[in-house]
């Protein structure tokens, strides 16, 4: 008897031991996403996500931090790495997998792109950009948009001109000119023939790539070569800067212009006749419902001299860091942050630019007008980074970061040095680059 009633007092501390083990919820683990600060819709849209993955997955918390586009990213995500305090996953811009895989601070992505690759998802990517992160025989990030340049223009403006849409550079110029006008006889031009924003940023870089691009002419050859200093470079800086200093066809005080928003303007005002941007040119024309919106339109790539086309566009991925603690549970919301329908609701907000997988082009978003679908048509396909025609290579984030593109056009618009002498220094500054990160 005594002996049952020992059983029975063991039996019931282990009972109570049991119970408390199973009521001692453990602790959940904590990542950090940094994702970038396209806008005020989007964060919404992340806030929600990240609080169904929570509740799919209470046994994983995510710490959010956007980062700003215009309060140095860059410098941003490499203090944090270099320091050793890295989120466990992020957004970022285009070459930020390629530089710190080459720093071995971020994790390859193979199975989730093998996993893609089985859906058919992979297959549907515009213009296969995953390749972009594709570097030493892994995938380094997971590409989820595609951020377009392009040209856009005043269908008013140019039925005005009678000289139809320009097509090639020659065409662009003669128009360029014809719609640089001084209206009232004062001598001070009203209206002009093209603008872009050549302020200090990435934006002169992002149009002198255009129409080097359309001259045939690259940062990198297909080898990964350094091939900057070409004189097909040197013909495309000139054609750019000549617009300002010679034919006097874009608006004084370029240089002044920093962001697109500003040289957008002054085509919805019908202070300048066509420009370089990005869609949102289009997609703010139409939140606002402005009273031009029915006269703008896309401007198909222009075709050099040598008929070349082209125009800057950039990828942007969602990687995980090396310096992770927990990288499969950084894995575990990549995957989750990668379902279509929470994709599609990050597309649809509109804040985002286009979509990496060509499904979600059918979004009510990419579909709401002739422009828009212009954009998927005929400038998606033509778009090209900093690094083509070679392969991900770590030296373009580099160059990238020193805005060494932007320095070329401003050092001539500012009348510090020549075409040819401008794009010899760039060079010098390039290979330096080249030499010290080998």
């Amino acid at each position: 008897m005594r002996k049952l009633t020992v059983v029975a007092v063991l039996l019931s501390l282990l009972l109570g031991v049991a119970n408390c083990v199973a009521f001692a919820a453990p602790k959940p683990v904590e990542i950090t996403f940094w994702y970038m600060g396209w806008g005020v819709n989007y964060e919404s849209v992340i806030k929600d996500i990240i609080s169904d993955f929570e509740a799919e997955y209470p046994n994983i918390k995510v710490r959010a931090e956007v980062v700003p586009w215009q309060a140095g990213w860059y410098e941003k995500f490499l203090t944090a790495v270099t320091g050793r305090v890295a989120p466990d996953i992020s957004e970022g811009a285009s070459y930020q997998p390629i530089l710190f895989a080459a720093m071995n601070e971020i994790l390859p992505v193979d199975d989730i792109i093998a996993e893609l690759e089985r859906d058919g998802r992979v297959a549907d990517l515009a213009s296969q950009n995953h390749k972009n992160y594709y570097m030493d025989g892994h995938y380094w990030a997971v590409p989820i948009q595609t951020d377009p340049r392009l040209m856009a223009y005043r269908k008013d403006f140019i039925d005005e001109a009678g000289m139809g849409v320009p097509s090639t550079w020659d065409e662009f110029l003669a128009v360029a000119k014809k719609l640089t006008t001084d209206f009232d006889g004062d001598g001070r031009v009203d209206r002009y023939g093209f603008a872009y924003p050549a302020g200090r940023g990435h934006q002169p870089m992002q149009t002198l790539l255009t129409f080097m691009l359309q001259n045939g002419a690259y940062t990198l050859d297909e080898n990964g070569t350094l091939a900057f200093g070409s004189e097909k470079t040197v013909e495309a800086l000139r054609f750019l800067t000549d617009l300002t200093l010679k034919h006097k066809v874009t608006p004084p005080g370029i240089l002044d212009y920093a962001e697109y928003a500003d040289v957008d303007q002054l085509v919805y005002d019908g202070k300048a006749a066509m420009v370089y941007t990005t869609d949102n040119f289009f997609f703010n024309a139409m939140n606002d419902d402005l009273p031009v919106l029915d006269q703008l339109a896309v401007l198909p790539p222009l075709k050099g001299p040598e008929g070349h086309t082209g125009l800057a566009g950039f990828t942007n991925p969602i990687m995980i860091y090396k310096q992770t603690k927990h990288p499969e549970e950084a894995k575990t919301f990549l995957r989750f942050y990668l379902r279509p329908e929470n994709l599609g609701r990050l597309y649809a907000c509109g804040d985002f630019h286009w979509p990496a997988e060509k499904q979600f082009f059918a979004l009510e978003r990419y579909q709401q007008s002739e422009p828009i679908r212009d954009i998927a048509n005929k400038v998606l396909p033509v778009t090209h980074d900093y690094t083509y025609p070679s392969d991900a290579t770590p030296i373009i984030p580099v160059i990238e970061g020193e805005l060494m593109w932007a320095d070329a056009v401003q050092l001539v618009l500012a009348g510090r040095m020549s075409v040819e002498e401008a794009v010899s220094f760039i060079t010098g500054k390039m290979e330096e680059a080249v030499e010290l990160n080998q």
